[in-house]
């Protein structure tokens, strides 16, 4: 490890990824902050996408519903690369049903942070929002007659509910139903995802209905508040969820005597005593040496246990120990349920119920069954609000085999492949009649500087030069030849996105803009300012993290072209006291981190707001770059208190010109996912494309091409 001056020396940071929104919602305590460091111990910081382990202790996934009509999943390992399908094959002339191939069984079929795929997919087709977000992350009417009506500066938001929309249960769909569903994304048991609840949360003062109308009243202007929140909402039946939980509840109250909370209390204190750092710990260490206790807590409350399938992984291991911190995390929810008031343990009840089974939602998918493969059979929703869909049913397998999945696809047995890889989409583009494609998802890779007077980077002449002296397309694609880049901080959807060109590598021009910044050359090749300060800093990346280090070293290597001396460590440090080290207290020039980004635009440029600047009073990781702009925030608060796109798409322009004339952040590229179809598939404006990032918002519109006259 190279030797490090005190000047700058850094502590790592954990990778956190999230949407960023305000507020607090009291399930899911952590942070989930825009800009989102990755293990950094200096300077530069580096973001990995959270691992899998890192996820399962996630507290948005705190309320994963548990799916009681499939046992048989509890032990059935995962199908690996045997050819054999377990379901019944069906043939290209089968039009009755859209098959779907999904590389993971669902754990909770609500929406949330961090679901994957199939989760993704399923919530998508079974609930109905007010508003649906289109491919441009548009809202359009679902439940909703219109758009709100806005009232009173932007703090009022009226909204007519249609007269004819009915949930699966035949329930017909009340103002009271939406009322309800936001009380209880505003609840602290809040069971709907950290992110969803955290917004609702912070900007809901109230909640009213008349005459088949809800006005919401907000603690301030925010019309991002339609897509973040009202675009993403679950309108649930009140009279089918209190119903539900009726049993759960009461059962929870009988299990108030054996306290759950400290019951976790004790299994947490047991597996992190001293003793069990030693090289043969004692029993009572491992989680897996207190399962028979978390199960008999569920099993006296009659609660069903999650199906284990889930955590199985593509070669047949099971994963004990991520089944059991799902259970850890369901009994949390089970504390909360009699902790809480009346409103609050349906709330906690319903993260704890299986949502597959009951009827609570009106989405344009009913759930007919679950084969006890982990199958998922849906009917079409004759009586959705929207249009009834044209194809009669879905079937939603899983396959965690990408070339399993791939036979299955090309010999006419399925029609979609939710998720693949590189390598078998060259094989399924090779085939007539199908198609894969990569498509952008919601994270972006980035470099944040800080530009506070005391650090490196305070100048823009320098963070330019930084810029300008890296191959941003080479460097980026040097893993993934189809990678999408990024040039601007929105989602690479979104209706704001203002086309802005990705920067080109120019050595000259870096150098001129470090001369002029007063960087001067050294005779080590290192540049110095008038203090004799080296122009140093470093990069800290995760040892697994490959695309990550290749990235940073081949950087560090372009970078000294121009003077900049960029350092790479190789560090695999977490955790929250690591944050709180490097980003509240600002010890640091610059950071490569991920950011996740919300459907709004809002959600991607609210950071760099002089308001939410980071501080040792406000270390909420808001504005950890320490930018200010009048002209940001100016803009930003303009397209808050309109619902009007084109005025709104003006004001984000102004933002995006103005952050890449002082580029206080450099977006680097998007995560992105491989899907594939077949070409018989067809929506209402063709072929379905499986580059489309949100191409099952309109899956009610879809349809077969007939089969060619022989």
């Amino acid at each position: 490890m190279p030797h490090l001056s005190p000047r700058n020396l850094r502590l790592p940071v954990l990778a956190l990824m999230g949407a960023f929104v305000v507020g607090a919602c009291l399930s899911d305590p952590d942070p989930d902050p825009s800009f989102s460091p990755s293990p950094a111990p200096t300077a530069v910081a580096s973001a990995g996408v959270v691992d899998e382990t890192a996820q399962t202790d996630s507290p948005a996934q705190t309320d994963s519903p548990a799916q009681t009509d499939s046992p048989a999943q509890t032990d059935t390992p995962a199908q690996t690369d045997t050819p054999a399908p377990t379901a019944t094959p069906r043939t290209a002339t089968d039009d009755d049903a859209i098959v779907v191939i999904a590389p993971e069984h669902p754990t909770r079929l609500l929406p949330g942070d961090n679901l994957n795929a199939t989760e993704t997919l399923l919530v998508d087709v079974l609930y109905d929002p007010l508003y649906r977000l289109d491919q441009q992350m548009i809202a359009r009417p679902e439940l909703a007659k219109e758009l709100p009506k806005i009232r009173k500066g932007g703090t009022v938001l009226d909204i007519p509910i249609k007269a004819d929309a009915r949930f699966h249960s035949g329930q017909k769909v009340k103002a009271d139903d939406v009322r309800f569903s936001l009380n209880m994304a505003r609840s602290l048991s809040c069971p709907l995802g950290h992110t969803l609840c955290r917004a609702t949360n912070t900007y809901v003062e109230n909640v009213t209905v008349e005459d088949n109308v809800v006005t919401v009243l907000l603690s301030e202007p925010y019309a991002p508040f339609v897509t973040e929140v009202l675009g993403r909402l679950p309108i649930l039946s009140e009279d089918d969820v209190k119903e539900a939980t009726t049993e759960l509840v009461d059962a929870a109250d009988r299990l108030n005597a054996e306290r759950p909370d400290r019951i976790i209390s004790r299994i947490i204190e047991a597996t992190l005593r001293d003793a069990c750092l030693e090289p043969e710990p004692p029993e009572g260490c491992l989680l897996r040496d207190h399962r028979e206790t978390l199960e008999q807590v569920f099993r006296r409350a009659r609660i069903d246990l999650p199906p284990e399938a889930p955590y199985y992984d593509a070669t047949g291991l099971f994963d004990e120990d991520a089944y059991l911190g799902h259970l850890l995390r369901r009994l949390e929810s089970l504390a909360q349920v009699f902790d809480s008031q009346a409103q609050d343990k349906n709330s906690a009840a319903l993260g704890l119920l299986d949502a597959t089974v009951e009827p609570f939602g009106g989405g344009p998918y009913m759930l007919e069954r679950i084969d006890d493969d982990g199958t998922y059979h849906l009917t079409a929703n004759e009586d959705h609000t929207r249009t009834a869909p044209k194809i009669e049913r879905m079937e939603v397998r899983v396959e965690k085999s990408p070339a399993v999945a791939t036979t299955r696809l090309l010999s006419g047995e399925a029609d979609w492949l939710l998720e693949t890889n590189a390598e078998q989409a060259l094989v399924i583009n090779g085939s007539p009649g199908y198609r894969a494609a990569s498509r952008p998802l919601d994270t972006q890779y980035g470099v944040l500087f800080n530009v506070r007077p005391d650090r490196d980077y305070f100048d823009v002449r320098t963070r330019r030069a930084f810029v300008a002296c890296i191959d941003h397309t080479g460097l980026a694609t040097v893993l993934d030849p189809e990678r999408h880049l990024a040039s601007t901080p929105y989602t690479a959807t979104s209706w704001a996105q203002p086309g802005a060109e990705v920067h080109q590598r120019d050595v000259d021009e870096a150098n001129r803009w470090l001369d002029e910044a007063g960087w001067q050359m050294a005779t080590d090749g290192v540049r110095v300012d008038e203090e004799g300060n080296r122009l140093s800093s470093s990069i800290a990346v995760r040892p697994t993290s490959v695309e990550l280090f290749t990235f940073a070293n081949q950087a560090a290597q372009q970078l000294a072209d121009c003077g900049i001396e960029l350092i790479v460590e190789e560090l695999d440090l977490t955790g929250d006291a690591m944050l709180r080290q490097l980003v509240h207290p600002n010890d640091f020039d610059t950071m490569l981190l991920t950011r996740r980004l919300g459907p709004d635009p809002d959600s991607a440029v609210r950071a760099f707001e002089s308001s939410r600047i980071t501080t040792k009073d406000n270390q909420a990781d808001e504005n950890p770059s320490g930018f200010t702009s009048e002209i940001v925030d100016y803009h930003l608060a303009a397209a808050r208190e309109t619902l009007d796109d084109e005025q709104r798409l003006a004001s984000y322009a102004e933002v995006q010109a103005e952050l890449e004339t002082l580029l206080p952040y450099w977006p680097l590229w998007y995560d992105s996912s491989v899907s594939a179809v077949s070409e018989r598939l067809t929506g209402g404006d063709g072929r379905v494309d499986p580059a489309q990032s949100r191409y099952a918002w309109d899956v009610s519109s879809w349809s077969f091409l007939e089969a060619p006259d022989p």
